[in-house]
């Protein structure tokens, strides 16, 4: 039975959160603490999966006692559960969490974040992907600044202009989306100068996929310090993320999806660099077999450490709190143990969008490149689309490299 942990200091909102959560008596095993000392008493008698704290507590508040749990129980789920007035806190706490729900929370919502971060613990129902999980040290938490914008959005009087002030305050982050909005893959006839502009132009869910993107690729190790080249993966990644979502706005006209195209094709391989860094020395000995054997990563992958980049990354976005199906679309974008008999556009244009970036790139640090997956080319919306597709691709890519 799993085991999850809530925190508050104020008894009554323990209570009611007993009274909310008593259908899942026979799901959960839930254990209350009115302080972070006896939270951390708990923690140290029982197998915890999920802490949900509080963030305001006298003698220690939620930010250090997650940042201890961090510390010393480096696989529980972390949550926290902050009120609105606390916003200077809230980012205190940016880098222990994994995810943040705001009081009063609905009880629904809460339920279904504590279901989902237990799922994700069950990822593929594969224990090899659990037991890598297990080995690294820690997993990274959302940035500062993307919570920042989120907290952001989240006020009813809020506007572009608001969300843009918080980048500014980030000198590297204006500089870094001015340069990729500027680049001729997104293709703007004139110069873009300003981050109001950059936000208005790419819209809010653009913008923020390339703050976190941006944010999460700067917190790994110099290239000299792991296997792979984190230059060459984020060019990858960006051009995946484009022509993810180019493919399913073609197939769909919707401006919606392909937002969410966008963000999947972005982090697509984030599971690739948190492997390569947090357990550096078995990742080698799974890049060198795929490079000298002229294998995939994956397989590489596998035969080391028992499962992928791919179920690492999807398991890391979903404790970030992404939707499902961009959490399915990063675990399955290989295409591997899929069982369907219809793949989901967006894991299919994560699977299409990854392959044309590989061939139209050509920069695959040593290994093969990977071919269509044979599933994807008997689906009829491929075999209808794919020379579309691939001159779309083939347009962006083209002009961003004229530059």
């Amino acid at each position: 039975m799993k085991q999850i942990l809530f925190v508050d200091d104020e008894p009554h909102i323990l209570q009611g959160l007993k009274r909310m959560l008593r259908s899942f008596r026979r799901e959960w095993q839930m254990h209350f603490a009115n302080s972070g000392y006896e939270a951390l008493e708990l923690l140290s008698n029982h197998e915890i999966d999920v802490i949900v704290s509080d963030m305001r507590m006298p003698g220690m508040d939620g930010a250090e006692l997650l940042e201890n749990v961090k510390n010393s129980h480096p696989n529980v789920v972390r949550i926290i559960l902050s009120g609105q007035s606390d916003k200077e806190m809230i980012l205190k706490s940016v880098k222990p969490a994994h995810q943040f729900l705001s009081k009063p929370c609905n009880p629904n919502e809460l339920k279904h974040t504590i279901q989902k971060a237990l799922d994700l613990r069950d990822l593929l129902k594969n224990e090899n992907v659990t037991d890598l999980i297990s080995q690294i040290e820690t997993l990274p938490s959302l940035p500062t600044l993307y919570i920042e914008i989120i907290d952001k959005l989240n006020e009813q009087d809020s506007s572009l202009t608001d969300v843009a002030q918080i980048i500014k305050k980030d000198v590297s982050m204006t500089a870094e989306i001015l340069k990729l909005i500027n680049s001729s893959f997104f293709g703007f006839s004139n110069k873009i100068s300003n981050i109001e502009q950059s936000v208005s132009l790419l819209g809010m869910n653009m913008i923020r996929t390339l703050v976190l993107s941006v944010k999460v690729f700067s917190q790994f190790p110099s290239q000299d310090q792991i296997s792979i080249s984190l230059d060459e993966l984020w060019q990858h990644s960006f051009l995946v993320g484009l022509f993810t979502g180019e493919i399913v706005y073609d197939f769909t006209k919707d401006k919606e999806l392909q937002e969410s195209a966008f963000t999947i094709g972005l982090l697509h391989d984030i599971g690739m660099i948190i492997l390569a860094s947090q357990v550096p020395q078995k990742y080698k000995k799974a890049y060198d077999h795929s490079f000298i054997n002229q294998l995939s990563i994956s397989e590489g992958e596998y035969h080391f450490l028992g499962s992928s980049h791919a179920e690492v990354g999807a398991y890391l976005v979903g404790l970030w709190g992404f939707s499902d199906q961009v959490t399915e679309a990063v675990a399955y974008h290989h295409l591997q143990n899929t069982h369907d008999d219809e793949i989901n556009i967006l894991t299919l244009a994560t699977h299409v969008a990854d392959v044309y970036a590989q061939k139209l790139h050509n920069k695959n640090q040593g290994l093969p490149l990977e071919e269509i997956n044979k599933s994807v080319l008997l689906d009829k919306r491929y075999k209808d689309n794919h020379e579309q597709w691939l001159s779309l691709c083939t347009t962006i890519y083209n002009r961003g490299n004229d530059e």
